[in-house]
């Protein structure tokens, strides 16, 4: 298709079965129903979360809202850029290729290759080669139907330094961000807990809607790049090992890597306290609690509860 001399390629084994080129594309509605619920309820439920950390954030959380503002206005942009970029990724022997299925189709591969660098910057340097891409793709997947993706780009070499740099970056990233985010978190517990400047009453106080709240949050996103992040490389490390096709982890890049941004603002709607109470009185789903009150009479009868 290029002209280009192709090398023989060792045929790499295909772990589905596919019984009619079609089918190599069976998954991409399904992918396409999820970016486009994506970016709706994404971009909706972060804009939620935003109004929500300048209204009702408690005095506890003042120091923390700045941080949580740039994460949400960050989640906002990564967001975007993912819908944008939407790509899937199909790794050949020797060589990447990304089959770019996002709005940046209509800006040309070009566009969509330097917006796919945003996330990786360290392979920008790695030589362009498009057409050799192509030509190794559809030699080393013949059943594949590519023609859904076209004109689409790619890694010329997968062996260049820029490209196992930045596979090392994103294989460090999958098992290093929980580990990572599990000390910190403990940090925190701990800043509390030795803060003399405190109260007692504040730092019960802290214990109370931070740790309890705050903390646990921190901890459900410590766990979420498990479920997230450590798929993809697992199972390309495999691959390239083990010479073999999985059609499945083609998407899981694309959607595994930008799912924690779509999944954060639920975290903070339920653990912090402050948030869930706002979204419960706004669906009315919040009972009303009887008010105690407390009256002082005389020592032989210190005090009457009426419940009101």
């Amino acid at each position: 298709k290029s002209g280009a001399q192709i090398p023989r390629q060792t045929e790499r084994t295909v772990v589905f079965d596919i019984r009619m080129s079609s089918d190599s594309n069976r998954f991409v509605p399904y992918v396409d129903i999820y970016f486009n619920i994506y970016f709706i309820g994404g971009l909706t439920f972060q804009f939620v979360l935003l109004i929500l950390i300048l209204t009702k954030s408690p005095a506890i959380l003042t120091n923390l809202k700045f941080f949580l503002i740039n994460t949400c206005a960050l989640q906002i942009v990564l967001i975007s850029l993912a819908f944008f970029t939407q790509h899937r990724s199909l790794p050949n022997s020797k060589s990447f290729a990304v089959l770019p299925h996002g709005p940046c189709r209509s800006f040309g591969p070009n566009a969509c290759f330097t917006a796919y660098h945003l996330f990786l910057i360290l392979p920008f340097t790695s030589p362009w080669n498009f057409a050799e891409v192509r030509a190794i793709t559809y030699f080393e997947h013949p059943t594949y139907d590519l023609s859904i993706y076209e004109p689409f780009v790619g890694f010329f070499t997968i062996t260049s330094f820029q490209f196992l740099s930045a596979t090392l970056l994103l294989v460090i990233g999958a098992y290093a961000i929980p580990a990572v985010s599990g000390f910190l978190t403990t940090r925190v517990i701990h800043l509390i807990n030795d803060n003399g400047g405190m109260s007692l009453k504040t730092k019960e106080h802290s214990k109370t809607l931070a740790y309890v709240g705050y903390l646990a949050g921190l901890a459900c996103q410590t766990f979420l790049p498990v479920i997230c992040y450590i798929p993809f490389p697992s199972c390309y490390i495999y691959s390239q090992i083990n010479n073999v096709e999985m059609l499945l982890t083609e998407h899981l890049l694309g959607i595994l890597i930008c799912l924690p941004s779509f999944l954060d603002p639920f975290i903070s709607f339920y653990f912090i306290v402050p948030y869930r109470q706002a979204i419960l009185g706004i669906f009315k789903c919040q009972k009303s609690k009887p008010v105690i009150s407390v009256r002082h009479l005389s020592k032989q009868n210190a005090s009457i509860i009426d419940s009101k």
